[in-house]
């Protein structure tokens, strides 16, 4: 999982069960591995339904390790790219 999709997941997982998060992204200069500081800033008796879908979604998701096909990708897909 990449590094942004992990930190979408944790705040679409903290904003479903109430939290209120901030995102401070890249937060220290100096350090360039330092992605994020997330936040719990306050809580809701009534969490955001907008991620309801994505949150449920985490359950059904999973990563095959098999080789891909050795397709080769058209022209003008290539080109749309």
């Amino acid at each position: 999982m990449s590094c942004g999709a992990a930190l979408l997941t944790l705040c679409i997982a903290l904003r479903h069960f109430g939290a209120e998060v901030e995102v401070t992204t890249m937060p220290d200069e100096r350090d360039s591995a330092f992605l994020a500081r997330v936040g719990v800033v306050g809580w809701t008796p009534v969490p955001d339904s907008k991620d309801d879908d994505l949150f449920a979604a985490f359950t059904a998701r999973h990563t095959t390790r098999t080789a891909y096909e050795q397709i080769p990708v058209p022209a003008d897909v290539v080109a749309r790219m």
